[in-house]
């Protein structure tokens, strides 16, 4: 297909609507129809001779516009209302929708001029509901926020509350003594060899020349260290000392060839936890004061470090004794309320 018009003057018209086109234009400004050949081809397909399988779609006309062409040249309109150019055709600006002819934008759907195209707002009543729920909100976060704090309901850790115990010294005005232990327990104990026993038992038999020692062939107990040793007492008592004989005191020979404690943890009912420092002082006692007397009706002992024997990584403890004062009216029901909400042995 090639254009129309008169080639000496550089124009041409439409082949289809007759409007006048600028030099080197390809498409028509009125009806849009490409007016070059190649131009239309590339439209139509890759086939463009082949009409029968391009599929070149029929030119749509639009309605109420018109397409026959002008007297003279082609005029654009500009807006009265915002200065937008505008084709002859419209009726309306394409930029602010204002009436050409008056300069006056119609009512939108909302029924405001120049409003929102989705209606009317009514931002009244959403807002009140969005907020209405934002304070439900604020009140329910507070709430949990509450109840987590004071470890109630879900949030609660699952102890049982736990009563104070303050020590009277009224009440327990003579001497501290040795409290009767019930039972002791360690993690690992060497078991029997020549002859020689090393239960945990003979840590509180009151013969330096018996000790318990652990068993170092056990992989999570390390010349002592992630060694624990639980006592329970007889009856509830508040413990004022811990008095040790730390290593095998049979002679000096056997002391140095097994490991001694160095560091440990105490841990009494009530969530009482204290560290404590030993010396390596050979074959003599020593004695852990508490700051002030704590009711408890056991102990567990957690060795942290150790200093390591000469020959064997057994740790060894000959005594390990508990002083104190055997508790007295109200305080044995106290002791066993702080056992019972958290205990010092498993």
């Amino acid at each position: 297909m090639t254009s129309a018009g008169d080639s000496s003057t550089g124009t041409s018209t439409c082949p289809d609507c007759g409007t006048p086109s600028t030099p080197g234009a390809r498409f028509c400004r009125a009806c849009g129809i490409a007016l070059v050949a190649p131009v239309r081809a590339q439209l139509r397909g890759a086939h463009p001779e082949d009409s029968e399988t391009t599929g070149e779609l029929d030119r749509v006309t639009r309605i109420g516009a018109d397409v026959s062409p002008p007297s003279g040249p082609l005029a654009l309109r500009n807006c009265p209302n915002c200065g937008g150019p505008n084709s002859p055709h419209r009726e309306l600006c394409g930029r602010c929708g204002a009436d050409l002819d008056t300069g006056s934008v119609p009512p939108r759907a909302n029924g405001r001029a120049g409003g929102d195209l989705h209606g009317p707002r009514h931002d009244d009543e959403p807002r009140s509901r969005l907020w209405a729920a934002f304070g439900v909100l604020v009140v329910l976060g507070l709430t949990i926020a509450g109840l987590a704090f004071a470890g109630i309901g879900p949030f609660g850790s699952g102890e049982l509350a736990l009563p104070g115990a303050d020590f009277d010294v009224a009440a327990y005005d003579d001497a501290p003594t040795r409290l009767p232990v019930a039972e002791i327990a360690t993690r690992t104990t060497l078991p029997s060899q020549g002859g020689q026993s090393y239960e945990a038992s003979q840590m509180v038999d009151d013969d330096a020349a018996t000790a318990w020692n652990s068993d170092g062939s056990v992989d999570e107990v390390e010349h002592g260290v992630g060694e624990r040793i639980e006592l329970l007492l007889e009856q509830p008592a508040w413990v004022d000392r811990l008095v040790l004989r730390n290593g095998d005191h049979r002679d000096a020979d056997t002391y140095a060839a097994n490991a001694r404690i160095q560091r440990a943890q105490v841990t009494m009912d009530g969530g009482i936890v204290l560290l404590i420092n030993l010396l390596d002082e050979g074959l003599t006692p020593q004695a852990i004061e508490l700051t002030e007397p704590v009711l408890t009706t056991g102990v567990s002992i957690e060795i942290l470090d150790t200093f390591n024997g000469d020959t064997h990584p057994d740790l060894a403890v000959s005594d390990l004794e508990l002083q104190g004062w055997v508790a007295e009216g109200d305080d044995v029901e106290l002791a066993r309320q702080r056992a019972q909400a958290r205990p010092a042995t498993n």
